[in-house]
């Protein structure tokens, strides 16, 4: 959980990982004593009522897959595979890597805004060493998107 304040043109940022409402106060109140510390920024704060979109269009960003986590070592895996058969000059990886987030974003503020949306990003990646002439270098390949 992560927490922006405003409070007169200064901002402050803090998280939490605790979701209780005892953490969360103690995180709010982490935000405004940092706000009281930093330096005011003339362009720092809510943007004007007439300003905010309080209606958002579905922007399509949340797409879950449900993969195991053997799906998702046997998906590295494949990675891993796929990039040592890519050429000869591969001699070894640091490994294949799977991830999907799933993430929820909420914005909220004084003017009555209350916003929110789900998405979703999953990425597959290896990174390999070639070797050639006793020359060694270092590199990866990955891609990522919201939907698998």
């Amino acid at each position: 959980l992560g927490i922006t304040v405003y409070h007169q043109n200064r901002k402050g940022s803090a998280s939490s990982t605790d979701l209780s409402p005892q953490a969360i106060a103690r995180t709010v109140q982490a935000a405004l004593d940092i706000a009281r510390y930093t330096s005011p920024d003339p362009c720092a704060g809510v943007a004007d009522k007439e300003l905010l979109a309080f209606e958002a269009p579905d922007l399509d960003l949340f797409h879950p897959a449900e993969v195991s986590p053997d799906e998702a070592i046997e998906l590295a895996a494949r990675a891993e595979q796929a990039a040592l058969q890519a050429d000869k000059r591969i001699t070894n990886t640091e490994g294949g890597s799977f991830n999907s987030h799933y993430g929820v974003k909420v914005f909220g503020n004084s003017h009555g805004m209350l916003q929110g949306y789900c998405s979703t990003r999953h990425s597959l990646s290896s990174c390999v060493i070639a070797e050639e002439n006793g020359d060694m270098e270092r590199d990866y390949a990955y891609t990522i998107g919201r939907a698998m």
